[in-house]
């Protein structure tokens, strides 16, 4: 007859190191991505194009009747800006979630830069109920 040989008892520290590195890595893990977020918000805040753009949508009439003052952009665009101050080039084409006192929409921005001023091939306003104003200066 073979005999029973107890377990081992799991040594209750290392279920606590176990955890320790386990949230440790997590956290690293949200640290990169909420950087990575960051740092996107950052180059459009640090661009002309979203004052330019949110300018635009302030001096547009139906757009201010439709949104209603005071309009704002939400935090974080989504999308993808390329900028360089180097020789002034860029390109972008993002969403930004513009908010008013009445309502509020998504703006759609496609732009691109090449020293001078943005050139927007897409800027435009889209409502909820699927009403759209185009945005770009002729």
């Amino acid at each position: 007859m073979t005999e029973l040989k107890p377990k081992k008892k799991l040594n209750p520290w290392l279920i606590w190191i176990g955890a320790g590195i386990g949230c440790g890595c997590l956290f690293l893990v949200l640290l990169v991505a909420g950087g990575t977020a960051l740092l996107a918000f950052l180059v459009v805040r640090a661009t002309d194009l979203h004052g330019e753009v949110l300018e635009r949508v302030r001096a547009d009439p139906q757009a201010m009747e439709l949104l209603g003052p005071p309009v704002d952009s939400d935090f974080f665009p989504s999308g993808n800006v390329r900028y360089s101050d180097k020789n002034g080039e860029g390109e972008a084409s993002f969403t930004l979630r513009v908010t008013g006192s009445k309502s509020s929409a998504e703006l759609e921005v496609d732009a691109r830069r090449d020293d001078g001023p943005w050139v927007f091939q897409v800027l435009e306003l889209e409502f909820p109920d699927g009403r759209t104003i185009d945005l770009r200066r002729e």
